[in-house]
């Protein structure tokens, strides 16, 4: 009997399989029309856990504890904690498949707890009071009218493309955008995708678990500059792609390269782009040569593109 294909959600939840057996029987039980729209997983001691979709807030019927928090937290490190202190100091860990689980709880700064001082760094996290744990999506053909409209034929453009910013709050789908648009740029040019963070390509003893295009040279876990630099010297790349970018963090110098690049940053905006967006966002749009900006709002509707 051919088994029918296994959702995102029920992906994802695999590591809650074994860690608490009652969560995943009980998430298991929940109406399988609900996987598909699901985005988030959240977990807090002392509640129920919920299930985030764009329309509606679920709760599911058992008490979460924080011994659950806590070894669910060895899981998702693959019972490997120590492994995975930089990326817990930066408050998640990216899972196989390219999700994601967002932790809160205690900081502890180098020297002891609390702030002061601005050379403190998070040192760990330790009494895990809650889980996020956000499903990767892929939703093939979300990105193509916009590749249609500035990459093809972008020598004869009426307004070529030197750089795309794709804007927009979280949870606004600008990964899954950037995801669909890297697989279709990667199909017709030489992409190199930096996956800081692994999510986009989500790769799995190096290949690709997300599609990405078949012509796109994955980085994973490169920081920006470093992975920018490896890509000029041995990839030849014509586009670069980029997660999330900020204007308080170095950035490669992508105007003076010949690269294109196209990024995402978190931003809230109106129907317009405003001069405190402009202010805000002018020093990606000057390093990085940006010549268009993608706005998004939310899922599932079609952003606006604006010529900078």
């Amino acid at each position: 009997m051919i088994q029918p294909k296994q959702s995102k959600f029920e992906q994802a939840s695999e590591y809650i399989k074994d860690a608490v057996p009652a969560l995943y029987e009980r998430l298991m039980a929940m109406p399988h029309s609900y996987f598909a729209e699901v985005s988030e997983l959240r977990l807090r001691a002392g509640g129920l856990p919920v299930l985030e979709t764009l329309s509606r807030r679920i709760p599911v019927d058992i008490s979460v504890t924080g011994a659950h928090l806590t070894e669910l937290l060895r899981a998702f490190c693959g019972y490997s904690v120590y492994s995975h202190e930089k990326q817990l100091t930066e408050g998640f860990i990216t899972l196989r498949g390219g999700h994601r689980a967002g932790f809160c709880g205690t900081a502890v700064y180098s020297g002891g707890y609390g702030g002061g001082g601005a050379s403190r760094t998070i040192s760990a996290i330790r009494d895990v009071s809650a889980i996020n744990l956000r499903i990767a999506k892929e939703y093939p053909g979300c990105g193509e009218y916009v590749y249609d409209k500035l990459f093809a034929d972008i020598e004869y453009g009426e307004d070529p493309l030197t750089g795309l910013l794709i804007a927009g709050p979280p949870m606004s789908a600008k990964t899954t955008v950037l995801r669909d648009l890297c697989r279709c740029a990667g199909y017709d040019h030489r992409v190199t995708l930096l996956d800081e963070r692994g999510e986009v390509a989500a790769c799995y003893a190096g290949t690709p678990e997300l599609s990405v295009g078949s012509n796109t040279d994955v980085l994973t876990g490169y920081n920006k500059c470093d992975g920018f630099l490896h890509a000029l010297r041995a990839l030849s790349p014509e586009y670069v792609f980029c997660d999330e970018v900020s204007e308080n963090e170095e950035l490669p110098l992508f105007a003076e390269s010949g690269v294109i690049p196209v990024l995402t940053c978190h931003y809230n905006f109106t129907s317009d782009v405003s001069p405190s967006m402009s202010a805000r966002i002018k020093p990606i749009i000057e390093r990085c040569g940006i010549s268009h900006i993608l706005l998004l709002t939310r899922p599932g509707v079609r952003g606006e593109i604006l010529k900078i």
